[in-house]
């Protein structure tokens, strides 16, 4: 009788401490104290825990199961704020991070920047671009959240508009906008003298250095237009002489890109000045001078600045010289640059070898 109830206790289960039954099987017991009879207390504690178990089981089955929110995928890396900066990017749809996970695109950059322009001439007011570039200054004061901002950013898993998975760096969006570029500009270039090669100024990706001048510089070329082209074209201009070696190379590889057609002779001028004073830079220099368009008047100013280098230039950085010079030529100097060639290179075996052993 007991492994009968026990079976038929194990099929039906309790509830309120009454057996429920089916209305194939007759009822064994009333209540439970008469099972109490019939089966050991060890039995009846094992019978309870099972049925208790499977209750639960069934209650969490029955109740609604929390929504996982796959939108912005983890919001545990948010970078929170109360500044303009920060609420209008959110509402425009920029997601920004802390620094430790890509930025996130609630919808397509274009709509992105669409809706931040509207939302930055909704509030109005001549101080707003200025609060907004404050803003954005203090964001990017952090190394680990200024990089990022310089990588591609992640599209949100629930847009469904967007152009691509990953879309342009967050300060590639934001200075795809009118309203702010210039000054964001402005904030962007005073950063690059910070880089001075030192291990407090170095930014590290997976244990290598992340050439963080050229990735920001990066940032500038290939706009659809640059609103200020003059302003910017100043603010490169200090930069250069303000920053590292390093650095100003970068700047100087990046000028032809960024740079107006308008302002190509105010930047060749200051181009040559540089040159004169310092011959480390002769061959970023040159190879930025042949990308510009220039008055022949200018060009051939450079190419004697050039010409009077050819003496005392080093033997790696004379192919860049000579190279510019045939390039530059027209048919009325060619005859004088040709002679001035001949007179200052030294086409001798022995002074090429030595030359090379001491760049050994």
């Amino acid at each position: 009788m007991c492994e009968d109830v026990m079976s038929r206790c194990m099929r039906f289960g309790t509830q309120g401490g009454v057996f429920k039954t089916s209305k194939r099987e007759p009822a064994i017991v009333d209540n439970w104290r008469e099972i109490r009879k019939k089966i050991s207390p060890s039995f009846i504690m094992v019978l309870e825990r099972s049925v208790l178990q499977k209750r639960k089981a069934a209650d969490n089955k029955k109740a609604p199961q929390p929504k996982k929110n796959k939108s912005l995928d983890d919001d545990s890396d948010d970078y929170k704020s109360s500044s303009l900066f920060y609420l209008s990017c959110r509402s425009a749809g920029l997601h920004l991070k802390n620094g430790h996970k890509y930025n996130v695109l609630g919808a397509d950059q274009a709509m992105v920047q669409k809706n931040l322009t509207k939302e930055l001439k909704s509030k109005g007011g001549a101080d707003v671009v200025e609060k907004f570039a404050e803003g954005f200054e203090e964001y990017i004061e952090n190394a680990a959240r200024f990089h990022k901002s310089l990588l591609p950013s992640v599209t949100d898993s629930e847009c469904q508009s967007a152009r691509a998975c990953l879309q342009g760096s967050a300060v590639k969006i934001l200075l795809g906008v009118d309203l702010i570029q210039t000054s964001l500009m402005r904030v962007l270039c005073e950063k690059l003298p910070e880089f001075t090669g030192e291990k407090d100024s170095t930014i590290l990706e997976q244990g290598q250095k992340v050439n963080v001048p050229h990735l920001l510089l990066s940032q500038f070329q290939w706009l659809d237009h640059i609103v200020n082209g003059k302003e910017v074209t100043e603010k490169l201009l200090e930069m250069l002489t303000c920053s590292c070696d390093e650095v100003q190379r970068e700047i100087i590889n990046c000028l032809p890109y960024i740079v107006q057609d308008s302002e190509h002779t105010t930047v060749a001028t200051a181009l040559r000045d540089i040159l004169a004073e310092n011959k480390q830079l002769s061959i970023p220099i040159l190879d930025a001078l042949s990308n510009l368009v220039l008055p022949s008047t200018l060009l051939a100013e450079i190419r004697d600045s050039v010409l009077q280098l050819l003496a005392s230039v080093d033997l790696d950085d004379l192919p860049v010289l000579v190279k510019f010079l045939l390039q530059s030529v027209t048919s009325q100097d060619c005859l004088e640059v040709a002679s001035e060639l001949r007179k200052n290179l030294e086409f001798d075996w022995s002074t090429a070898v030595s030359s090379s052993k001491k760049s050994g």
